[in-house]
């Protein structure tokens, strides 16, 4: 008998019971509230979004680092001539060594060229802005949605208490017919007016978390529902969110090595923050060569080459640099360490506590949290330019 191997990947979207096995077994953890936590429609509009975002973000991120690259080249074709100057002058350079240094020359114009377009990429975001404005409009959407799926469990306590009554057969049949009018107000609310409510976030610092749900209702004092929906929330919004944030920072990863894009941002962070102090330490040492060369009178001390080398040096530093300020890796960075910490100290609170005014009370500071976080998001890389 074939045995399956376990599923190692982290899994996403989960929490919107995204998968047939997730939906199978949150049935099994939670039957009285299935129904609630089991929205399909709300799942195909955040499909159709998450594709659409995450398209434009590699379409993005995949031109910025071309971009990046093109330039880079651009400006070690430059240092590199005088390298390629020195060597053919060596007495005794073999022929074929001479017509490689030659044709490496005539391609140095074409690099250069293509140094030219990769700086209109970076500094005039020609092809790269409408791209940036629908990855980041999706995004938004995607995130609206997952905010408007757990806020329910909040804000609709009498609906949600009324669904679960056993008496009544059309209970769970009533409680999904209001909810598609809720899903249908939201949704008209928010499709085709992603734009505005992109750059209120962006430019409104003040902003503030606010209930997308209308007419909030509570749960009864003698809930029976309400248990049940805390747990629910915590293993499918205030866990999984703690998962998430420490799936990002990982500090290893198995993407390959030429697609930093696809790095978690502790592991783009360490790599590119460590082949940039080793650029500078290359830098200075070539530097350090060239003065020490003057006074021992060592080879290669009046050669342009050594000082070439050192800014070859500086352009890979430069480089990296600008991969990190296109990907927001810094802010990346700090903003998920942040909300790790915001929501395992939310996480903790809520399991300390049995009182359930007190985890309606953190329920809502993990919202509030979660629109904090996509604010961070949104305002990174809103912001994030590909420039060498």
């Amino acid at each position: 008998m074939a045995t399956v191997e376990p599923a190692l990947d982290h899994k996403y979207n989960d929490d919107l019971l995204a998968h047939h096995e997730d939906q199978a077994a949150i049935k099994v953890l939670f039957p009285e509230v299935f129904h609630v936590l089991d929205h399909p429609e709300l799942r195909a509009e955040f499909a159709t979004y998450n594709g659409l975002s995450n398209g434009a973000k590699r379409f993005v991120h995949r031109l910025g680092l071309v971009a990046v690259g093109l330039a880079a080249l651009a400006l070690m074709s430059s240092a590199m001539t005088p390298i390629l100057k020195a060597v053919e002058g060596v007495p005794g350079l073999s022929e074929s060594a001479a017509k490689t240094l030659r044709v490496m020359q005539e391609w140095s114009i074409y690099l250069e060229v293509a140094g030219l377009v990769g700086a209109a990429i970076a500094l005039g975001g020609l092809w790269i802005g409408e791209k940036k404005k629908r990855w980041l409009e999706g995004r938004l959407m995607t995130e609206k949605l997952r905010a408007w799926h757990f806020q329910t469990l909040i804000h609709r306590g009498k609906e949600i208490e009324a669904s679960c009554d056993r008496s009544n057969p059309n209970a769970v049949k009533e409680y999904q017919e209001k909810r598609a009018k809720w899903f249908t107000a939201f949704l008209q609310q928010h499709r085709g007016k992603l734009d505005s409510q992109l750059h209120e976030l962006i430019d409104s610092p003040e902003t503030q978390y606010a209930s997308l749900h209308e007419h909030a209702s509570s749960y009864p004092p003698d809930s029976k529902a309400l248990p049940v929906v805390l747990e629910a929330y915590k293993a499918l919004r205030l866990r999984h969110q703690a998962d998430y944030a420490a799936h990002k920072l990982q500090k290893d990863t198995n993407q390959p090595f030429w697609a930093p894009h696809r790095w978690p941002t502790s592991v783009l962070k360490e790599r590119l923050g460590s082949l940039s102090s080793f650029c500078i330490i290359g830098a200075l040492l070539a530097s350090a060569y060239v003065v020490l060369a003057h006074f021992g009178q060592w080879p290669l001390a009046d050669s342009p080459a050594m000082p070439a080398v050192s800014l070859c040096f500086l352009v890979l530093n430069v480089t990296a640099r600008g991969i990190m300020d296109g990907l927001a890796v810094r802010e990346e960075s700090q903003r998920y360490v942040d909300y790790s910490g915001e929501v395992r100290y939310l996480l903790t609170r809520y399991e300390a506590t049995g009182n359930r005014a007190e985890r309606l009370q953190i329920m809502q500071d993990m919202e509030r949290a979660a629109v904090e976080e996509l604010k961070g998001f949104l305002r990174a890389h809103y912001e994030a330019k590909f420039i060498v």
